[in-house]
């Protein structure tokens, strides 16, 4: 692991060699029917923004400022300052699919999950007890300090987590989370103020990458940014047919863009791309412009 900063703080990293595009059992998965190819490019191409496959740290900080416990894989799933998230749920679901995986990754190397709580005791010491919270992620950061910055150091809590990620099942649960995550989470969700599924409105690879990359990192802002995005969108459609309707004779004046994504027929594509070169850019959340970009030049999204 390598001493690292972030906002002053230090902790533990390991930052994985394993991209996303890297991962050998794509055609496995396409040939299986679990993934599709357009699923493979959008999670290819959105990936670039996140982790490697086995990437671990431990030196983030939550939105109140608690300490997390550690980040994890491809997906950057993290376990916060109380023990849950969806790095626990991640490897709780792993621990009911594949129980005795999870035992030899996990449990032989101190790490359990207990009703959504992740736990950590020391597997060489017999008088250790289980631990999580801030207790956990202060045992994790030990090693890490202002004069280690940069250098290699231990941390024997971590290094099996590391070792977890890059197991060959532990990845297939990576990838296939992040297909369940876009197909039964996020598209289904209505914008903020309408009526339809983020799916109606989103054909395209960009599309539905650029909405899986906010979900992602700021969940709670999806619906109302794609929503505000809707309303700068059909506010300046309206002006510009109002001030059309203006040179136009009664019988041939233009109707407002229909609300209903279906109705758009030919100009769908058209549509579709101004409302995520608004969105992609204003969504709230860390450097999503620069996030947005680097999808918009990645071969992997282009229609």
């Amino acid at each position: 692991m390598t001493c690292t900063r972030y906002s002053g703080k230090y902790g533990p990293a390991y930052w994985g060699s394993k991209k996303l595009e890297n991962y050998s059992d794509w055609d496995t998965l396409i040939e299986e029917k679990k993934i599709t190819d357009e699923e493979k490019a959008i999670l290819v191409g959105m990936s670039e923004n996140e982790g490697k496959l086995d990437s671990v740290q431990s030196y983030d900080w939550d939105l109140s400022g608690e300490q997390m416990i550690l980040t994890a894989g491809a997906m950057q799933k993290t376990v916060d300052h109380t023990g849950k998230g969806e790095f626990t749920t991640q490897v709780e679901e792993f621990k009911a699919q594949h129980p005795e995986k999870y035992e030899e990754l996990f449990v032989s190397c101190g790490w359990t999950v207990d009703s959504g709580i992740l736990y950590y005791k020391d597997p060489a010491d017999p008088k250790a007890e289980k631990i999580t919270g801030n207790t956990l992620s202060n045992k994790i950061r030990e090693n890490c300090k202002e004069s280690l910055f940069g250098k290699t150091v231990e941390c024997k809590p971590l290094q099996p987590i590391v070792n977890a990620v890059i197991d060959k099942v532990f990845q297939e649960k990576q990838v296939l989370d992040f297909i369940k995550r876009l197909k039964e989470v996020v598209l289904p969700l209505t914008p903020a103020g309408y009526s339809y599924k983020l799916s109606d409105y989103l054909k395209s690879k960009l599309g539905k990458a650029t909405v899986l990359d906010h979900h992602i990192n700021r969940p709670g802002y999806v619906k109302d940014d794609f929503g505000a995005a809707l309303d700068r969108f059909f506010a300046k459609k309206d002006a510009n047919t109002s001030k059309e309707n203006k040179t136009r004779k009664e019988g041939e004046k233009l109707e407002k863009t229909s609300r209903n994504p279906g109705e758009w027929g030919d100009m769908h594509s058209k549509y579709e791309q101004e409302i995520l070169d608004d969105y992609g850019n204003k969504r709230r959340g860390t450097d999503m412009d620069k996030r947005y970009e680097k999808m918009e030049k990645n071969a992997n999204l282009s229609s």
